[in-house]
């Protein structure tokens, strides 16, 4: 009798755990997600303020301006804007294993780290379209400083 009592608690306790379980993952991977949302929508709104640099620079170009540092500029921008992308995706991936790890509290530093690697990639990408539209506006104008905020 004694021993089905303790049986029963412990089958309680142990769905009160899995329950929490549950819930906290729930939890993680819906605020998770949003973040993860909101670094994509920036990224995709990067990568229009890059294709509409690329066409500022071709309609430059059309008019007979040389525009060789910005292109190189601009390729760099997208360079940084694919890597932006991949550490985005990296923050999926630690998501995914932190959740299927035993111990997923354990392992959110990892996803924290991630999210701030995807945050600086996307601030350095976000850099360097400023650099690229700095540099239009001195090959098109010959000005030699300029101040551009995206």
């Amino acid at each position: 009798k004694v021993e089905d009592k303790k049986k029963e608690m412990n089958d309680r306790m142990e769905a009160a755990r899995e329950k929490a379980r549950n819930k906290y993952s729930e939890a993680v991977q819906k605020s998770v997600s949003g973040i993860i949302d909101h670094l994509t929508a920036t990224l995709n709104h990067l990568i229009s303020i890059a294709d509409r640099i690329d066409v500022r620079i071709k309609a430059h170009e059309a008019a007979g301006k040389t525009m060789t540092n910005s292109i190189v500029l601009l390729a760099g921008a997208r360079t940084n804007i694919t890597v932006a992308q991949d550490k985005v995706s990296a923050v999926g991936t630690a998501l995914s294993a932190a959740l299927a790890s035993g111990k997923p509290k354990e392992q959110m530093q990892t996803v924290r780290d991630a999210v701030k690697a995807a945050k600086d990639a996307i601030v350095t990408a976000q850099k360097s379209l400023q650099d690229t539209l700095r540099s239009i506006r001195v090959e098109t104008s010959g000005a030699t400083t300029t101040s551009v905020t995206i």
